[in-house]
């Protein structure tokens, strides 16, 4: 030891000062987890690690993991560095780092470990999203661990949200451009990957510029056409429908790219105005579209007049319908010809439960029916036959055939080269027997006062009993059986 002032010897001492080493402590290792079956350099912080700095003067210094040790490189004297042995099977070691065969002591009483991390990754999807983000990515695999992460492009770590041992998720972040980037599982800090590596593509939001119809009907079969802008196939794009009241309804769609349109199929909806649609990627980016579509009550036909029509000339046909027509819907008339011919024409409402349109030219005569359609969809309940005229006979003073033609709107139509027959008024002479038991099945025969032809079907109506059918036994006498009598109740 020597003294000095201003840097000049002034007296030397033949004295030496011995300067005590820090107490060695370890602090935390970094980090603290492997992947099986790799190579890990851990980080060992703590003070005092001079002493691990003099090896060469015969002190020594090793980090143990569990039974295995390793030498510890000397960095400074709070760091050090050591490789964690190759673990082939997932478990938590003890670590220790050891002095001269001294185990120095760690800052918290519970000591550290070193953790083997084992999980398997069998599928990651979707490998699509917006390159605004948002994307939901799933990651199925065993024996997940929270440390897991998604490591986007080399670049960017995104943690991931575990929602059990065989399911996390990761939300994709936003970029810039649409490009395909690499995405790999890895553990957080060091990026460790476990297989497979895949590839995660970027895409530009679409822009529906158009919908139709803008109305349809709560029944049948029905579908909402989009016209989309910067829309990329191959992916997975579905609709959505967000009632007023909250509720969403998916559907499934098909890209028609001749038309640059996505037609979904329009789930089973109750009535509801304003129905929100949105076009969906993967079933989770929600892209708002800013159309709506009203889902409106089916109607049920009342009527139709005429229901007799010429097979080649168009005359008006009105249809009267059960319920309100909403206003301002386009209508269509849908008949069905005798060779299942269809055709459409188009309807104009007359009053708020009627419209008109006019009939087609059929191909043949004979049956025809006709239902009402809205913006080309199904829009009526049921069908109307307009192939047949429902008649009145008037009353005869005379019994005898008469012809029988038909009129169109007051003007002679066609002839049918039909008859009608008015029959004598027939008069009862006897009934044998005249009394049955109630629980009916008793044969009866009626006599009537004159002979008569029997050219159509005769019944027998029994009060309370209701109608049952007759039998004709000569041109003067039929037969009925009784029926179960039912005694009404005052």
């Amino acid at each position: 030891m020597e003294l000095s002032v201003n840097g000049v010897d002034f007296e030397a001492l033949p004295t030496h000062v011995y300067i005590r080493p820090e107490r060695m402590q370890v602090f935390e290792i970094t980090p603290a987890y492997a992947m099986v079956n790799t190579s890990q350099q851990v980080m060992v912080t703590g003070r005092g690690f001079e002493l691990c700095h003099q090896q060469h003067r015969g002190a020594f210094c090793t980090c143990a993991f569990g039974k295995v040790s390793t030498v510890a490189q000397y960095i400074s004297r709070t760091v050090l560095t050591c490789d964690a042995p190759r673990a082939f099977v997932g478990e938590a070691v003890p670590f220790a780092l050891i002095a001269n065969g001294t185990i120095v002591p760690t800052s918290g009483s519970a000591g550290l470990t070193f953790a083997v991390v084992h999980s398997t990754v069998d599928a990651i999807y979707p490998l699509s999203g917006l390159a605004r983000g948002g994307a939901v990515i799933n990651v199925r695999g065993y024996d997940l661990d929270p440390r897991l992460g998604c490591w986007f492009d080399d670049k960017i770590f995104v943690p991931a949200t575990v929602l059990n041992s065989t399911w996390l998720q990761c939300v994709a972040p936003a970029r810039r451009t649409t490009s395909t980037v690499s995405l790999a599982i890895v553990l957080s800090l060091d990026r460790q990957q476990i297989p497979p590596a895949v590839n995660f593509t970027y895409v530009d939001t679409p822009i529906v510029t158009q919908m139709s119809p803008p109305a349809i009907s709560d029944m049948g079969s029905r579908t909402v056409s989009l016209v989309v802008q910067s829309f990329v196939t191959g992916m997975d794009w579905s609709c959505r429908f967000e009632t007023s009241s909250g509720h969403n309804f998916a559907a499934p769609g098909v890209w028609y790219a001749e038309n640059s349109t996505f037609a979904c199929n329009v789930p089973n909806i109750k009535s509801s105005t304003a129905v929100l649609v949105h076009l969906v990627l993967n079933g989770n980016e929600i892209i708002g579209t800013g159309w709506q579509v009203d889902i409106l009550a089916s109607n049920t036909l009342m009527s139709v007049v005429p229901t007799l029509i010429p097979r080649d000339i168009g005359v008006p046909v009105v249809v009267q319908t059960t319920f309100v027509i909403p206003p301002s819907v386009s209508l269509q008339c849908n008949f069905i010809g005798p060779n299942t011919t269809a055709y459409t024409v188009p309807a104009l409402a007359v009053s708020t439960t009627s419209v008109a349109c006019d009939s087609p030219q059929f191909a043949l005569a004979g049956t025809a029916t006709l239902t009402l359609g809205m913006y080309g969809q199904a829009y009526s309940t049921n069908a109307l036959s307009i192939n047949e005229v429902h008649c009145v006979a008037p009353p005869s003073i005379i019994a005898g055939m008469v012809d029988v033609s038909v009129t169109l709107n007051g003007l002679y139509f066609d002839p049918l080269s039909l008859q009608y027959e008015y029959l004598p008024e027939w008069h009862i002479r006897t009934v044998t027997p005249s009394n049955a038991p109630i629980s009916g099945g008793t044969a009866i025969q009626i006599l009537l006062a004159s002979a008569t032809s029997f050219n159509e079907s005769v019944s027998c109506s029994f009060e309370h009993g209701g109608i049952v059918p007759a039998r004709t036994l000569s041109n003067d006498t039929i037969e009925c059986v009784t029926p179960p009598f039912d005694r009404p109740t005052s």
